[in-house]
């Protein structure tokens, strides 16, 4: 076990042995709050430093590469981007973005599927949680350095939809 960088518990294990089916079980406490908490978040120097520190993004790449689900085609980036403004504020850019998604898409599973992808469920402006994340995550891995992804993770427990 050892503690990262936001002073979670993480566990890791090895088995030695070749296997073809692994199974986790694991429990987690999660807490959302309907506060308006997230708007008196501040970019301080310490969060820029974190941020781009080298320990951070060495840390973290696995979670902040693109995957399939999270590509978006640069116009449909550039198109939040327009409407939302810019990013020298990563942390107000991030809660511009949540607004912008949580006033244009519509919570709907019927319009979408478990394999649907960030690009496909922006263009229908539809989606579930999974989606309009996916959704978020893109913009921002597009246009933050990625160096703000676990930050979007926090605030998405926090702000009230």
């Amino acid at each position: 076990m050892h503690i990262d960088l936001w002073g979670n518990h993480v566990e890791t294990f090895f088995i030695p042995e070749q296997h073809h089916d692994l199974e986790v079980t694991t429990t987690s406490i999660v807490s959302i709050q309907k506060s308006p908490f997230i708007h008196r978040v501040e970019y301080s120097p310490e969060m820029k430093a974190i941020f781009h520190s080298e320990l951070f993004h060495n840390h973290y790449l696995s979670f902040i590469n693109e995957t399939e689900y999270t590509y978006l085609k640069p116009e449909q980036i550039e198109e939040v981007v327009n409407e939302v403004g810019g990013i020298e504020n990563p942390v107000q850019f991030s809660i511009a973005i949540m607004q912008y998604l949580h006033e244009k898409f519509t919570y709907n599973g019927d319009a979408i599927h478990v394999n649907t992808k960030a690009h496909e469920s922006f263009e229908l402006k539809n989606g579930v949680c999974q989606d309009i994340t996916h959704v978020m995550l893109g913009i921002l891995r597009a246009k933050i350095y990625r160096h703000v992804m676990l930050v979007v993770i926090y605030m998405l427990a926090k702000i009230p939809l």
